[in-house]
């Protein structure tokens, strides 16, 4: 990802695979600073596991030297390996915007200098966070980095008609190190043979930095049942965004970016699950399926690439009912009703919340099988949580 000098508008957000290791070179610079006096790779090791505002703020104006090392793609790169991914919530009600990462074995929950504007329509992926919004008849998206600032835009698009059903996900191509942003929408055309209005999907992807206007993907190969599912929730992984019933659709569409192109994949059969939801792990897909009435539920992971899909392991909420009425308190049958939000930590820690309750959620450590209440300032009854990492990927 490149930007540049002194704009902050819509560059090239580009980013390649790393390049070869950091050219250490000595700043000439005499220094009696102790860090100075320390070998490169040894700094290089210390600035890499600072926090991305920290650096962007504060590390990278100390001195040239520094300034150089950190604006190079393979410290950028590098520094998002070291980050700690978490979960980035969004509040659109009271506008709100908090991060909750797992550090140490404990949740640390932060507000966000950055609050996210988009009433709905957001997405997260590498640090970069793309927002929807409505201008002056015309639809269309920025994509902003929090931790520097930086704000890229994306081409608008003007609907075609009347449009229902959008849906938007970013997604980073490893491959062709670029980014791409994808819409899906319905067109709603009227049938004079039918009382009822005929939907026809659409899904459009730009590449950021590359294109200048959007253009459509091949969806003539999905059955008219299939293409329903891309006015659905999606789900953005590693390379992929997916597209999922929560309740009786026995199917899933998987978007490849780098390939363009949608493919139909089938959930495990003879499941029978009274209501599902996917998860992002970040690099894979999760399903968290609800077994009866009880707070039960099956985890499965799929392969993006291949549609293959394995059993991990279960969460039993049930035995820890007295622990939740204790959280929640004893009242109808409805309002102990879990409902899963997101992986803090995949394989460890997934956020729940109660049905009935906007604030109070609870994380349970599927090793441990302990919960612990986490009490968010959120009023909505449906708040959004993707995953996130604060980096600095458009740095450079």
């Amino acid at each position: 990802m490149q930007i540049a000098e002194g704009n902050c508008n819509y560059v090239p957000v580009k980013s390649p695979s790393p390049s070869p290791p950091y050219d250490f070179r000595r700043c000439k610079e005499s220094s009696t600073n102790l860090l100075d006096s320390l070998p490169d790779e040894l700094l290089f090791n210390i600035l890499v596991h600072l926090p991305a505002e920290d650096i962007y703020d504060h590390a990278m104006l100390v001195c040239r030297k520094w300034y150089r090392m950190i604006r190079t793609r393979y410290f950028v790169h590098e520094h998002l390996q070291h980050s700690t991914p978490g979960l980035l919530l969004h509040n659109s009600r009271n506008k709100t915007t908090s991060f909750a990462a797992m550090r140490r074995g404990r949740i640390e929950l932060s507000e966000c200098s950055y609050t996210i504007r988009a009433y709905e329509g957001w997405d997260s992926c590498n640090g970069l966070i793309l927002e929807y919004y409505s201008f002056e008849g015309t639809l269309g998206f920025h994509i902003i980095n929090p931790a520097t600032r930086k704000i890229f835009e994306i081409p608008r698009f003007s609907p075609q008609g009347t449009t229902i059903d959008h849906r938007w996900g970013i997604a980073y191509s490893a491959a062709s190190g670029e980014y791409k942003v994808a819409r899906t929408y319905a067109n709603k055309v009227d049938d004079e043979d039918d009382d009822d209005d005929d939907l026809q999907y659409v899904v459009d992807i730009v590449t950021v930095g590359v294109d200048e206007s959007w253009r459509c993907v091949c969806t003539q190969h999905l059955s008219p049942e299939s293409k329903v599912l891309l006015g659905k929730d999606s789900v953005t992984t590693e390379g992929f965004i997916h597209y999922m019933n929560s309740f009786d659709d026995n199917r899933v569409l998987t978007l490849n970016v780098e390939t363009e192109t949608i493919t139909e994949y089938a959930i495990p059969q003879g499941l029978d699950y009274k209501f599902r939801c996917c998860l992002s792990t970040g690099k894979s897909l999760s399903m968290l399926g609800k077994c009866g009435e009880e707070n039960y539920w099956e985890v499965w992971e799929m392969k993006s690439e291949t549609g293959e899909w394995t059993e991990m392991y279960s969460i039993d909420l049930e035995a820890h009912k007295c622990k939740l009425e204790e959280l929640y308190g004893k009242k109808d049958k409805g309002s102990g009703i879990i409902v899963p939000m997101g992986w803090l930590k995949y394989h460890e820690v997934v956020i729940l919340r109660f049905l009935h309750s906007a604030r109070f959620h609870i994380a349970y450590n599927v090793r441990t099988h302990e919960i612990n209440s986490l009490e968010l300032a959120c009023d909505s009854f449906n708040p959004a949580f993707k995953v996130h990492t604060n980096s600095l990927v458009g740095l450079v």
